[in-house]
């Protein structure tokens, strides 16, 4: 264990950029069925719940051990990161040797906006330039990114809980250059995306208020007791894709859902990616559902892990 390799929140951060995660993901899923990859398990907590979820590739695997806090616990009780507490362990896998530990918030924050950015890339209509992110903690914050990631976006309006809660996301993203500004619920009906990130039970917006051809990203609940989107808003979708086949029945927007409405086509983000044709497969509403993939997680621990280990040899 004298050689394991230790990679911070901060190197997260500044080594890896949501581009680059957003990259190695879609390698991944062209390379392999990530479909068939193990599901992951939920284990009950005094505070909250502890999500076990490994995958392996030629060459590397991992785990992750990721707690999450209850939305209501008392701030002294979660995490420092906020709800989500943990860590990432990658072995060699002809050996079995662990080879880094890196921190679990980290990069489940980097891991979900990635994710978000390869179904936006592939489902948002040509042209968009106004987008809404809602959540001002770290996925929030890494959904700008994103989405500032996107060619021709010219605006993106923060919406925080609290009047004032997206004044330190916004100064930030000020800082590195990016049009983000304070905005309201009601902006949704005038974006071309819009990214729900928070720990909200109940919908952000009223799915009626979305443009003809938005595409939505929701990443905030992975439980059926929660849902960041209304009935509306899945209704509306000509294409509803998720992270990975548990989300059918895990997420709260999906699980309590009616049948698809006629001519809805619902995929996985690997059937998304590897379909021929165009991948906005009609006009419309499109929505993408994140509950978290393992081998998301891996593809983007893999590559902060090739990064990061040749410097730290030298």
């Amino acid at each position: 264990m004298a050689n394991l390799l230790t990679i911070t929140a901060d190197q997260v951060g500044r080594v890896l950029s949501v581009t680059a995660a957003a990259d190695a993901i879609k390698a991944d899923i062209r390379a392999f069925n990530s479909d068939t990859d193990p599901a992951r398990s939920v284990l009950s907590l005094q505070a909250g719940e502890l999500l076990v979820m490994p995958c392996e590739r030629p060459g590397l695997g991992g785990v992750k051990l990721a707690t999450v806090a209850e939305p209501a616990a008392p701030a002294a009780t979660k995490p420092a990161a906020g709800r989500i507490g943990g860590l990432y362990l990658l072995w060699e896998t002809a050996t079995l040797t662990p080879v880094a530990v890196i921190d679990g918030p980290a990069l489940t924050a980097v891991r979900t906006a990635a994710l978000s950015l390869v179904a936006t890339r592939l489902l948002a209509a040509p042209g968009a330039r106004r987008a809404v992110v809602f959540g001002t903690g770290p996925q929030g914050w890494w959904h700008v990114r994103a989405v500032a990631a996107l060619d021709g976006i010219e605006w993106i309006g923060v919406v925080g809980r609290r009047s004032g809660s997206a004044e330190a996301l916004i100064a930030r993203a000020a800082a590195l250059g990016l049009p983000a500004e304070e905005a309201r619920a009601d902006a949704v009906a005038d974006a071309d995306i819009v990214c729900a990130a928070t720990s909200s039970a109940t919908p952000l917006f009223d799915g009626g208020q979305l443009r003809p051809e938005a595409h939505v990203n929701a990443v905030g609940s992975h439980t059926p007791d929660r849902r960041e989107l209304d009935e509306r808003t899945i209704s509306r979708a000509t294409v509803v894709a998720v992270d990975t086949p548990a989300a059918w029945a895990t997420a709260g927007e999906l699980a309590a859902a009616t049948a698809p409405p006629a001519g809805q086509a619902r995929l996985t983000l690997r059937e998304l990616v590897t379909q021929p044709g165009p991948a906005r497969l009609a006009e419309g509403v499109t929505v993408f559902k994140s509950v978290g993939a393992a081998y998301a997680d891996l593809a983007v621990a893999a590559a902060l892990y090739h990064l990061v280990a040749p410097t730290a040899e030298r």
